[in-house]
């Protein structure tokens, strides 16, 4: 049955395609027959390690199903079981076991890692296998495990091997002014990014962050922040504004605004009063009759136009009127109420005690 497998397979390469595989199917059959049968399809001479004689003796069951490169049927096989085709020669390969080794540089700068990747090539296999996950802030080294052993020696004390071939990065200050975001809100978005030697200092008075990196890492940060900056720093004085609203009330308002408001926030709704004072008269001579300073009742502004007067920081009283600018109105919002009598019954005048008859005659109504 396996011999029948094999003439099937290598039928269907010879005759279809010269380097694909159409399908292939071994069930139960040793890995060394497996390799062999692929490598004579793909005309290379293979070379197997002694010291894996063992895991060539275990019976495997692999299948393809879609045209693939008879390389790559290969590879995956030989990764799938933990071992590496290094090649000897043009038509030569030999089949060893394979090493991993996996090395942050979560720390490092671009161009620090793209010298431990010549660091790195210089010291692998052709047939290695040098992947770096940016997310991660790793490299990944799959190469045989002769070769990995060596590395990880070489690798051991990773800070001298850095400092070997790259020399440390400049590192710069940087201010970053900001505006629409407070310092606690702009830390945590460049927290992800930040190295463990990153030097941060939050600056609430002129709200800023005081920032000490690299000059890729700064660029980072600025491209992260981009939105948020300004160029001249802001001393975070509390200013006051009166929004006028429309279409909504002062609760609702506030309930609306609640999440920007700042530590020092101070909202007024309907209880503001404005204060008018006739001018004081002079003092009296001797003879005359002392006169008062005469006060009005007070006017409740904020109430009567349905306005909030707000209390806050620049950024954030800017910050409210951008995202609810559809609520604020320059000015006070008036409402002009026009009532015209279409049709009035004789009943509802009676009702009313007017003489409708008597307005028109001119009599006198008493």
């Amino acid at each position: 049955m396996k011999k029948l497998l094999l003439i099937i397979l290598c039928a269907l390469v010879n005759l279809a395609y010269a380097t694909t595989l159409r399908e292939m199917r071994f069930e139960n059959t040793k890995l060394e027959t497996v390799l062999k049968a692929l490598s004579q399809v793909a005309e290379l001479n293979v070379l197997f390690d002694p010291n894996i004689s063992a895991d060539l003796q275990k019976p495997v069951s692999v299948s393809v199903f879609k045209p693939m490169p008879i390389g790559e049927a290969i590879n995956l096989i030989l990764k799938e079981y933990g071992l590496i085709a290094v090649p000897v020669d043009a038509k030569v390969y030999r089949i060893t076991k394979a090493g991993e080794l996996t090395i942050n540089v979560g720390a490092l700068g671009e161009d620090q890692v793209k010298k431990i990747v010549g660091f790195l090539k210089e010291r692998v296999s052709p047939s290695a296998e040098i992947v770096i996950d940016r997310t991660l802030g790793t490299i990944y080294i799959r190469d045989e495990e002769s070769r990995i052993k060596r590395l990880e020696p070489a690798l051991k004390d990773f800070q001298k091997v850095v400092g070997k071939i790259a020399p440390t990065e400049e590192r710069i200050t940087r201010v970053f002014y900001l505006k629409n975001i407070d310092v606690e809100e702009a830390y945590r978005l460049i927290l992800p990014k930040t190295k463990k030697d990153t030097v941060i200092n939050k600056v609430p008075t002129f709200n800023a962050l005081v920032i000490t990196d690299t000059p890729s890492q700064i660029e980072e940060y600025t491209k992260t922040l981009q939105s948020f900056l300004t160029e001249t720093p802001r001393e975070r004085r509390p200013i006051t504004k009166i929004f006028y609203l429309k279409y909504i009330s002062p609760q609702e308002f506030i309930d609306m605004i609640k999440p920007l408001m700042s530590e020092a926030s101070v909202v007024l709704s309907g209880g503001g009063f404005r204060v008018e004072t006739t001018p004081q008269q002079p003092q009296p001579t001797a003879g005359q009759q002392t006169q008062t300073q005469v006060q009005t009742a007070p006017t409740p502004i904020l109430k009567e136009f349905n306005a909030v007067m707000i209390t806050d920081y620049p950024e954030v009283i800017e910050n409210i009127m951008d995202r609810f600018k559809e609520y604020i109105s320059e000015e006070p919002v008036r409402i002009r109420i026009e009532a015209r009598i279409t049709e009035v019954s004789e009943e509802a005048l009676r009702e009313l005690g007017i003489n409708w008859s008597a307005l028109f005659s001119n009599a006198r109504v008493p």
